[in-house]
């Protein structure tokens, strides 16, 4: 099962090469975008599907809304595993700001912590990756291992998915535009 928040990190899950092979396999706070939502929304999946492998994509700005939550997983005794998109930036409103609002930001630097040790502290097992073969091996042992882990993924803040490419396209061509970029 995946988790994703209503962050920049939910434009990454849904890119197009990634298959979803199963039903209820995808869960996702679209309607209100609720940040927050995916740490504590993955120990509800595991309890309630706790035979199924379950895994949050979330932003650094949405674990941190709810990274509290870590003493409830870990208390819980389940095996989940946390990727963060780290960027230091609320991603999903930078790019609007960079976008639609040429490049006036306001708000959107997050002073986040060393997520390894803040997992570390809460019980959890922290990884930090540097690599996509450091962060295969995080992967394979979160699966191996069991417990609750947190994966510190540092990425560009300018990283965009292709969905948010598209999006910049059309608000590149018509600011003011209300359609909706094509998959």
């Amino acid at each position: 099962i995946f988790i994703s928040d209503s962050s920049a990190t939910q434009s990454w899950l849904m890119e197009q090469a990634f298959e979803i092979h199963r039903p209820r396999s995808v869960l996702l706070s679209e309607a209100y975008q609720s940040m927050g939502y995916a740490v504590p929304a993955a120990y509800g999946a595991k309890i309630g599907a706790p035979e199924r492998t379950v895994c949050t994509i979330v932003g650094d700005g949405s674990f941190m809304m709810s990274c509290g939550e870590l003493a409830t997983a870990v208390s819980l005794g389940i095996d989940i595993t946390y990727i963060i998109f780290n960027d230091g930036v609320y991603g999903a409103l930078r790019h609007s700001q960079k976008y639609v609002y040429g490049e006036r930001y306001i708000g959107t630097d997050i002073n986040s912590p060393d997520f390894k040790t803040l997992a570390e502290a809460f019980g959890a097992v922290g990884h930090k990756v540097e690599s996509g073969a450091e962060f295969a091996e995080a992967l394979r042992e979160s699966q191996s291992a069991g417990g609750v882990h947190v994966v510190d993924c540092p990425i560009d803040k300018n990283s965009l998915s292709s969905r948010w490419q598209r999006t910049v396209k059309t608000f590149a061509a018509d600011p003011l535009s209300t359609e909706q970029p094509s998959r």
